[in-house]
């Protein structure tokens, strides 16, 4: 939501535009004469497509070479879209949260 927000600020700052609110929950821009939609949703994870990726060969081939560099040690991966940081604040969160709950593995 964040994105689409600041995106609507740049173009009221810039463009003087007013945003519009519209059901459904789009928001809105008239432009020029053309009505621009936006629309905050849900990114759905493709996550049997990542499981593939997971599991191919490559991976597994250099997850073997990530293991050598750190024996005895237990690793922690985590896969996002590259967009800046999206999603890691809540994943420290909860590996803070599990060290919490379980601190033999601190």
């Amino acid at each position: 939501f964040s994105y689409a927000r600041n995106f609507i600020v740049s173009c009221k700052r810039i463009y003087g535009l007013e945003p519009a609110f519209r059901t459904g929950g789009f928001m809105g821009l008239d432009w020029n004469g053309r009505n621009i939609m936006i629309k905050v949703s849900h990114f759905a994870y493709p996550y049997q497509a990542s499981i593939k990726v997971v599991e191919s060969e490559e991976v597994q081939r250099e997850a073997v070479k990530v293991k050598e560099l750190f024996p005895d040690k237990i690793i922690f991966a985590g896969m996002d879209r590259a967009d800046g940081l999206s999603g890691m604040i809540p994943k420290f969160q909860a590996f803070k949260q599990f060290l919490k709950e379980k601190p033999e593995y601190a």
